[in-house]
């Protein structure tokens, strides 16, 4: 059995999905908006051609971040006038505070 790791054990991976839903955040690129992929059911096993679902959550102090497996160096991001993203930072809003 092959379990995806990030290779630091601070980092969880996990899939985002929007509540109520079949909708799954998937990973597109730097600067592109992420895309809403509809499964049908919640992946239970997640293959090499649908990496782009897998996000690594890592919490640093109150803050949190999740990086793209499919792209490491990028993480979801939010800037004013834009869709939800990937980027590497500033000027674009990384971190998340989650209640």
């Amino acid at each position: 059995m092959y379990a995806y790791s990030s290779g630091d054990d601070s980092k969880y991976p996990v899939t985002l999905k929007i509540s109520n839903t079949q909708l799954f955040v998937s990973a597109q690129g730097e600067d592109k908006p992420v895309l809403l992929k509809e499964i049908p059911e919640t992946p239970k096993v997640i293959t090499g051609s649908e990496i782009d679902l897998i996000f690594f959550w890592k919490t640093v102090n109150s803050k949190n971040y999740f990086t793209s497996a499919a792209y490491p160096e990028l993480f979801i991001a939010t800037k004013e006038q834009s869709r939800v993203h990937l980027a590497r930072g500033l000027p674009s809003m990384t971190d998340f505070q989650i209640p």
